[in-house]
């Protein structure tokens, strides 16, 4: 008789929000990517920037307006100094 176990693969979250399927497994930087582009995505959300209907992807691809709002949110909130001679 063989027995079967059923392994149910943790998914990360952020803010709820998952970063990959159940089934996928990531290597540490490509999560730390994920989290990091849905952290940007949910502020600008936050920020009015981007559509709160604005569908998250667990495959790691963003929305082209997602990727429009994330620019425009590092854009105002960075600053950059200006090079000196």
């Amino acid at each position: 008789m063989s027995e079967t176990i059923d392994t149910i693969a943790a998914v990360a979250r952020v803010n709820g929000v998952a970063l990959h399927g159940p089934a996928e497994i990531l290597a540490p930087e490509a999560l730390r990517q994920r989290a990091c582009t849905e952290l940007l995505r949910q502020a600008a959300q936050r920020e009015g920037l981007l559509d709160v209907d604005d569908a998250h992807a667990t495959d790691g691809a963003i929305s082209e307006a997602a990727n429009a709002a994330i620019d425009a949110l590092l854009e105002r909130e960075l600053r950059v100094p200006e090079p000196s001679d």
